[in-house]
């Protein structure tokens, strides 16, 4: 809660300070207010990826785990949804979940909404029909989790003839003009461009590099590539 200070000496200037993180990380540290007012406790979200990696018959290959960051990168960035959809100058379209392998491509030689891609892309059921390809996966699903938390769950099946590994993942949303919603809107990244007013635009969301502290993920094609994003707002 906002303390504004002693109710008998009003306070020439506040400052709110809202600070979001994503992963693990620890809010910025409390700022006190003017004039004597509480500190702020700050707003966080909290990403946490789980990546199982399974053959064909349903058996365990590997199991990772690690915590990702909301993209803060200027327009069409997760932040910058957020505070749009809040103040309804955009609505809200699909989620898109995709896996990258930047030497090793998970998705080689793949397609998905007519464009050649590496990637393999998780898309929820109610994505635009137009959003097919040999790597589009249209399987994902939302749900509330415990109060104030997204799950996201989908999977994807490796393609190509050789190994490959995944050193990157991202979450994607699809931002709507007034009035278009659902499978009119758009959900693959480079679909539509950055205007949201063409109805068709997926803005990166979260994003994270696996390595060093996080271990890439190592697949093999026929892998079934399983994905649970967990994203908590407190």
């Amino acid at each position: 809660m906002l303390t504004l200070g002693n109710r008998h000496k009003p306070l020439p200037l506040t400052t709110l300070i809202v600070a979001v993180s994503l992963g693990m990380g620890i809010a910025p540290s409390a700022q006190p207010l003017q004039g004597g007012g509480r500190p702020e406790e700050g707003i966080k979200v909290h990403g946490h990826w789980a990546i199982d990696v399974r053959n064909p018959d349903g058996t365990l290959v590997s199991h990772t785990e690690f915590n990702n960051k909301l993209n803060a990168n200027g327009p069409s960035s997760g932040a910058d949804f957020l505070a749009k959809v809040l103040l309804q100058q955009v609505l809200f379209g699909n989620w898109a979940i995709r896996l990258t392998g930047t030497t090793a491509p998970p998705c080689p030689g793949g397609t998905a909404g007519g464009f050649a891609t590496t990637d393999c892309w998780i898309l929820q059921a109610t994505a635009p029909p137009a959003q097919t390809g040999t790597a589009v996966f249209r399987n994902l699903t939302s749900v509330l989790g415990t109060t104030g938390e997204i799950v996201l769950s989908g999977n994807a099946t490796v393609g190509g003839q050789a190994p490959a590994v995944i050193n990157q993942v991202a979450t994607h949303v699809s931002a709507c003009a007034s009035g278009i919603m659902g499978n009119s809107c758009g959900s693959l990244g480079s679909l539509g461009g950055n205007d949201p007013t063409t109805g068709r635009t997926a803005w990166l969301f979260t994003e994270h590099d696996l390595g060093g502290a996080d271990p890439t993920v190592t697949v093999q094609p026929g892998q079934i590539v399983q994905v649970t994003v967990r994203i908590k707002f407190q």
